[in-house]
């Protein structure tokens, strides 16, 4: 087929090498910059829009972000609009058409007798995965697992109701969640029943016991109704300028665990959470760089995103997890599947202090929040959080600020909401003074959804570090 080209600056430039020359032609490229007019582009002559009407029964791609204006162009010179395509808001469909399939394409440059040479590598994106993804574990180590896990938790619970300081207790946001979505998963763990355990935790990511944590059932089925790709396009950009052409697409595979959905994308299924989590396990490791068996704190882990991503790289380290019981038997689970030869130690009540005799006993370290005050002082090179402190009671943050300040010897590496939501939440400049550490990087959140277009949920990412590191 016969295609025409409004544009033909950075995205059309981007947009021609993608072509599929076999099946479709570029006839003809259109550009209100008469300076351009008759020159031509990719060997394609470039027209005034006084041309219009030649090619009114092509479909156009509009390679420019001006769409609204240019629509309102087409319109005026009798150029129908249902055949004007717009490439940022219908990427998939205008690659379907010119490419026949879409792709994330990653560029890798060298520089050769001072030229410099460019190669591309193509990812095919093929299709949304949402049919059922069966657990590699076998059921009667995944009863297991639920069982050590889910006492664990019983005796997290049992413990959190003596903690004399309420800042431990969970907050009004997180209360909500789990009173409205994961009842049924934690009766079925004070019932002791393990079988049913795993039957919710073997479809975390497509039911609501994932909440505000990964995903929930009507953002399930909202990707099976419409998998709109949008996103993945600009976040897999984002993630590759991020971690460098050097980094193997393969290290972001998502692990068959919990019933993920996605997309494939070169043969590996990829997911929003995906992304964000292997870039934050990228950054700890940089911090980390030259540091012998180094110590990672996450305070509030989610259900271990981050964790798999960071624990499967490589070289040796200790990660330390901790949340609240309600949160933590979820991420426990999981890194327990995952992980299933590292050294995991899990909360019972003989949990005293956390030193480095301790630390050098265990690889993966997961315990309630009400135990952070055990860790042994300046043992962390490397402190985070990521989208919840803001949702935590104010009291809460400034207690944790003075647990990082204790145990933190290296680095706190913070993403956390910049401005206030429509929900209670608190922005980051209403934290306390972090004592000892100075921020050495400020920046808006990179991720569609929580970057500076997000108006109400934009997220600040943050690195501070100790003084005279």
């Amino acid at each position: 087929m016969d295609i025409t080209i409004w544009g033909t600056g950075v995205t059309a430039q981007e947009l021609f090498p993608l072509i599929d020359p076999t099946k479709v032609a570029v006839v003809a490229f259109f550009d209100n910059e008469p300076s351009r007019w008759g020159s031509r582009c990719h060997g394609v002559e470039i027209l005034p829009p006084a041309r219009l009407g030649d090619f009114r029964d092509l479909v156009m791609v509009i390679a420019s972000r001006a769409f609204p204006q240019i629509a309102r162009q087409l319109a005026k010179a009798g150029f129908p609009l249902e055949q004007a395509l717009d490439y940022f808001s219908e990427r998939s469909r205008v690659l379907e058409i010119v490419a026949g399939q879409t792709f994330l394409v990653r560029h890798y440059h060298t520089v050769v007798a001072d030229r410099l040479s460019r190669t591309e590598e193509r990812f095919t994106i093929e299709r949304p995965v949402t049919e059922s993804l069966p657990c590699p574990v076998p059921l009667e180590a995944r009863v297991e697992v639920a069982r050590r896990v889910g006492l664990a938790f019983l005796d997290a619970r049992d413990a959190a109701k003596e903690v004399s300081s309420s800042k431990y207790r969970i907050g009004e946001n997180w209360a909500c969640v789990v009173a409205v979505s994961r009842e049924p998963l934690y009766s079925a763990i004070k019932n002791q029943d393990w079988e049913k355990t795993v039957q919710l935790l073997d479809n975390y990511f497509r039911s609501d016991i994932s909440s505000s944590m990964g995903s929930c059932a009507a953002a399930f089925q909202g990707f099976v109704r419409h998998a709109d790709d949008a996103w993945l396009h600009h976040n897999l950009r984002v993630w590759d300028y991020s971690v460098g052409s050097h980094t193997p697409l393969t290290e972001l595979a998502v692990p068959p665990v919990g019933n993920p959905y996605g997309f494939r994308v070169g043969g590996l299924l990829i997911n929003a959470d995906a992304l964000l989590n292997h870039h934050r396990a990228h950054v700890v490791r940089r911090l980390l760089e030259g540091v012998r068996r180094p110590v990672v704190v996450e305070i509030g882990g989610g259900y271990g995103g981050f964790a798999y991503y960071l624990n499967g790289g490589p070289g040796s380290l200790t990660y330390l997890n901790f949340d609240i019981p309600e949160s933590l038997v979820i991420s426990s689970y999981f890194l327990s599947l995952l992980f299933p030869n590292k050294r995991i130690a899990l909360y019972n009540y003989s949990t005293k202090a956390i030193d480095t005799g301790f630390l050098s006993a265990h690889d993966i370290v997961l315990m309630p929040n009400f135990v952070l005050p055990h860790l042994a002082e300046g043992i962390a090179d490397v402190s985070l959080n990521t989208i919840s402190m803001s949702e935590m009671e104010h009291a809460t943050i400034e207690e944790y600020y003075r647990q990082i300040e204790r145990t933190c010897r290296g680095y706190f590496y913070m993403e956390n909401l910049a401005c206030a939501p429509s929900y209670k939440g608190f922005p980051v400049d209403t934290f306390p003074k972090l004592s000892g550490f100075q921020e050495i990087s400020r920046a808006v959140s990179r991720w569609v959804g929580w970057d500076a277009y997000a108006f109400g949920h934009t997220y600040l990412e943050q690195v501070f570090q100790r003084n005279n590191t």
